[in-house]
């Protein structure tokens, strides 16, 4: 009887990852917070605690599949694109967009690795302006 339990508290969680995994393909590109991927999974799952959201996250974090990004706000939003990428972001809207990281050059990390006297073994870099809906919106 024990076993079948956990069988089947072990296929609960399975779910649940699934239907969290799903709510960041919905949110795919948007760079959502934890309250964000929680109201689109409990949408799928009423009774989805937002500790499991918080766990299975942070579970897809450690996998490396989902990043955490800090530094875009007073929000810690999650990013499901897991190859080498920049972020924009919008100081009017809010917006947050991928700019690709084959866009710096590998001298620069050679200079700052000199310049910090450290071997540099990740950086992330934040942009920061107007996006180009914010910029049509004030030309108006």
């Amino acid at each position: 009887m024990i076993s079948v339990i956990i069988i089947i508290m072990d296929l609960r969680k399975t779910r649940q990852k699934k239907i969290i995994a799903e709510a960041l393909k919905e949110l795919k590109g948007k760079h959502p917070s934890i309250e964000q991927i929680y109201a689109s999974a409990r949408g799928k799952d009423p009774q989805l605690g937002v500790a499991t959201v918080y766990r299975n996250i942070n579970s897809l974090c450690g996998q490396g599949s989902v990043k955490r990004l800090e530094g875009l706000g007073d929000t810690v939003h999650y990013d499901d694109n897991p190859a080498p990428h920049y972020h924009f972001i919008c100081t009017e809207c809010g917006k947050v967009i991928d700019i690709p990281a084959d866009i710096c050059p590998k001298r620069m990390l050679k200079l700052a690795e000199k310049a910090a006297g450290c071997r540099i073994k990740s950086h992330d870099i934040v942009f920061r302006g107007i996006c180009a809906d914010c910029e049509k919106e004030g030309k108006k």
